[in-house]
């Protein structure tokens, strides 16, 4: 996986994860989530897990996951998953998937970029 932290045209946090050309394919949403967790955890030292986001509360569809610290205090998740299967539609075709930041801090005087890179 090749993964790079920046900030969009729109000025919020993204990941931007491509499918490197020695990686295998992945036919599962909860398979992606568990190698980026992987792969971030290794490069940024974050502690990440993969999650369902119905388990944590959030009012989605069963299926959904997202990238979540275990603090909860920031995750990365699909914000066109209802329409486009991230395997399928994105890391197979090698297209960049772009995982926007959800920011779950209670203290945000820190910007979350500098929080993330810190």
């Amino acid at each position: 996986m090749e993964i790079k932290m920046k900030h969009n045209d729109y000025g919020n946090v993204v990941l931007e994860v491509k499918r490197g050309e020695k990686d295998a394919a992945i036919s599962k949403e909860s398979t992606f989530y568990y190698q980026l967790a992987k792969e971030v955890n290794k490069l940024f030292g974050w502690d990440t897990i993969r999650k369902e986001m119905c388990k944590d509360g959030h009012m989605v569809s069963d299926g959904q996951f997202y990238l979540v610290d275990r603090k909860r205090q920031f995750g990365f998740f699909q914000t066109d998953w209802a329409t486009y299967d991230v395997c399928k539609d994105y890391y197979n075709k090698r297209d960049v998937v772009v995982l926007p930041v959800h920011d779950m801090r209670e203290d945000t005087t820190v910007p979350i970029y500098d929080y993330l890179t810190a």
